[in-house]
């Protein structure tokens, strides 16, 4: 039979007058990827199976899906290098008709990735054309026309984030990547690998 201490511990009592504590189960350990489930390095079999979504499309190897991120529509893209799984995308798809509104929406995801990342490494505003820079109420023109762009970056042990808000001739986007700082360099040998057989 079972009973508890005073102090709270399960015992087990047998028939023979012998007693134990009752072994307590360890904590159960939740794996959780680098990029929502996927671990880099993984294959894009791998990264497939570890994605719960539907898969929209495959662009020069990257995979595609729509989803969502703290309720904003955006494509989460996964992005490989010889078939590991090196960097990932969520690109914000939403449309706002006040460019304003993209920069909270910035300001949003940055407090988000603050919350669950801590103190960015870098956080910063870069001027191409200072016309706008005294109305704060048009930097969202700003950063349409290419004349503004924010990013802010943490550093993690496996992992860079970068948030981004860019924009040229009239278009925004939003969005964070995510790169893998061992796999992250494959990338960079396979642009090398392409260029040398081009030359």
């Amino acid at each position: 039979m079972n009973a508890t201490t005073q102090d709270g511990k399960r015992v087990i009592l047998h028939e023979d007058g012998k007693w134990e504590y009752e072994q307590e189960s360890p904590p159960r350990i939740t794996e959780v990827g680098d990029f929502r489930h996927a671990v880099w390095g993984m294959t894009r079999d791998e990264v497939t199976k570890s994605e719960p979504l539907e898969l929209k499309q495959e662009i020069d190897g990257a995979l595609w899906y729509d989803g969502s991120i703290g309720g904003l529509s955006c494509n989460i893209i996964y992005i490989f290098a010889s078939d590991r799984f090196v960097r990932a995308k969520y690109f914000v798809t939403e449309q706002y008709s006040i460019t304003s509104k993209y920069l909270s929406t910035y300001e949003d995801l940055k407090r988000s990735l603050k919350e669950k990342y801590g103190k960015p490494k870098d956080d910063n505003i870069f001027w191409v054309d200072e016309t706008f820079k005294d109305d704060p109420n048009e930097w969202g023109v700003a950063v349409s026309a290419g004349h503004l762009s924010l990013f802010t970056m943490w550093e993690r042990a496996k992992t860079t984030i970068l948030l981004a808000l860019t924009g040229d001739n009239g278009s925004i986007n939003l969005g964070i990547e995510y790169v893998s700082k061992e796999f992250g360099q494959l990338e960079d040998k396979q642009k090398h690998d392409r260029l040398m057989n081009d030359l």
